[in-house]
């Protein structure tokens, strides 16, 4: 092989590889969040509340791969969402829940007198939550509720249940920033808001990305 065909073959090889790389880039998945309607959902037998208010985070996985190209799917995504005071305390941290995700299933434990000591969780419904989003779809992440039209909002996760209302979670009325971060496929989508409870609805707004922590 000459130096002329050595360097062709090189070349070659050169745009076989960035080609494929492209290709590759274009195909993997990119997550947008994004901050869904409140839903109400009235509870008809829950003796923990009646009605509940709830903010819940759109998680979508947007493609830019071409018509005649098969766009990856976001596998195994896991969600961590804080709250923080406007000057950057940690109000608290939790796993973020997936809507589509099995509720935790607890079995109740009595003492000798039939009262309930404790409730166990399911490990096998309520380990770590990982959920696929495909193509140009979404899923929903729970992320904040307001029962019964009191003035404190709770976080929403798995360690929500079964009392559903955690003091650990708790927010009060004020303004806070809300951390988003979505892992997957070794990468993450992050997003901050500012939720503003004022004592009867919760409003938010995006906030830049600069100062994330």
């Amino acid at each position: 092989m000459n130096w002329e065909n050595l360097l062709f073959f090189l070349l070659g090889s050169a745009v076989t590889i960035g080609t494929a790389i492209a290709i590759e880039a274009m195909r993997l998945p990119r997550l947008e969040i994004r901050v869904a309607p409140i839903q109400t959902i009235q509870f008809a037998s829950a003796v923990q509340a009646k009605l509940g208010e709830f903010l819940h985070l759109d998680v979508f996985n947007r493609s830019d791969a071409p018509a005649w190209m098969l766009p990856g799917t976001a596998n195994r995504c896991r969600a961590r969402i804080r709250l923080l005071m406007p000057d950057g305390a940690t109000v608290f941290e939790m796993e973020g829940r997936w809507s589509s995700a099995p509720e935790p299933a607890f079995t109740p434990i009595y003492d000798n007198e039939l009262r309930q000591i404790a409730a166990f969780e399911d490990r096998a419904l309520t380990a770590m939550q990982h959920i696929d989003i495909t193509p140009n779809e979404h899923q929903t992440l729970n992320a904040l509720v307001r029962f019964d039209r009191e003035s404190a909002c709770y976080g929403w996760s798995n360690s929500s249940y079964p009392n559903w209302k955690v003091d650990a979670f708790r927010l009060d009325i004020g303004e806070y920033i809300m951390d988003v971060i979505v892992l997957y496929h070794g990468r993450e989508a992050r997003r901050r808001f500012k939720v503003t409870n004022d004592g009867s609805q919760l409003e938010t707004a995006p906030l830049p990305m600069d100062d994330f922590c």
